[in-house]
């Protein structure tokens, strides 16, 4: 019997078709914001540390959330509802401001990288499966569909 080898790009790819249900107790702030995002047409993921918490049966503190929503359009989508600080608006990050998250809760836009190193020369606004992969393979890789609950 043989070991199984994948490249990398193989492997990463598999693990994103890894979805597993599951129910995460979500602040009602966090649900609203995904309901607003999925009547505008767009999703909204739970990602890294409140996910890697929920899957240790820990309960998650620190809630970011990612989006296909571009930052203008998180913008225009929250506008009226909640106050939004453009605190990292060129690299596809936005904050919203909700009655639960007075600090604010980070919507990043789905990206890739523009360049190489630790601190990216600019990013290219993308799609889920390009955006996991510039992630590390530990936290920040660990997406919740909140809406499907997986």
């Amino acid at each position: 019997m043989g070991i199984i080898k994948k490249t990398f790009k193989e492997f990463t790819e598999s693990i994103l078709e890894s979805r597993i249900p599951m129910d995460i107790d979500l602040p009602k702030d966090i649900t609203d914001l995904s309901n607003i995002f999925k009547e505008n047409g767009k999703s909204l993921y739970l990602v890294g540390g409140a996910v890697r918490d929920a899957v240790t049966g820990k309960t998650p503190k620190d809630f970011d959330v990612a989006t296909d929503a571009t930052p203008d359009e998180v913008i225009e989508i929250l506008k009226g509802k909640y106050r939004v600080m453009e605190v990292g608006k060129s690299f596809g990050v936005v904050v919203a401001i909700t009655p639960e998250f007075p600090d604010g809760i980070e919507i990043a836009t789905f990206r890739e990288d523009i360049g190489s190193g630790r601190r990216p020369e600019g990013v290219k606004f993308t799609d889920i499966s390009t955006d996991v992969k510039r992630r590390d393979l530990t936290i920040n890789a660990l997406f919740y569909d909140i809406e499907k609950g997986e």
